[in-house]
């Protein structure tokens, strides 16, 4: 058998795909020999964002409440009081580096500003 070559695929460009797949493995790569090279370090980092995804999920079940009381036309001062419970206890942590930044987080600006927006709905309440 001779190959015709009309049966051989015609070469095509990379895809971007291809592309984003090979910064991903070397950002993986990366990110192992971080992790070789300082595992403390590492796992510091580890600790810090598990700790950001907790207080995150917690202030967002806090700010349903929130909402939620306001909706029913509770006693606003009672409802802001974990709000405020809940963010003096964040600020307290890590001598206040874990406050400034979880505000760095990526899901945090829309979290601060729905923090903000039921605080002035229960300042007029």
């Amino acid at each position: 058998g001779k190959v015709s070559k009309s049966r051989l695929p015609l070469p095509r460009p990379l895809a971007a795909t291809t592309v984003v797949a090979a910064e991903s493995m070397g950002e993986s790569f990366s990110r192992s020999c971080q992790a070789c090279w300082d595992p403390e370090g590492t796992a510091a980092i580890v600790r810090k964002k598990k700790a950001q995804r907790t207080a995150i999920n917690k202030y967002t079940e806090i700010l349903q409440m929130l909402e939620a009381n306001l909706e029913e036309n509770q006693d606003p001062r009672q409802s802001m009081q974990p709000l405020e419970n809940y963010e003096f206890e964040l600020r307290q942590k890590n001598e206040g580096r874990f406050w400034t930044d979880l505000q760095d987080h990526n899901d945090w600006p829309p979290l601060a500003k729905k923090a903000e927006t039921l605080r002035s709905r229960a300042s007029r309440a």
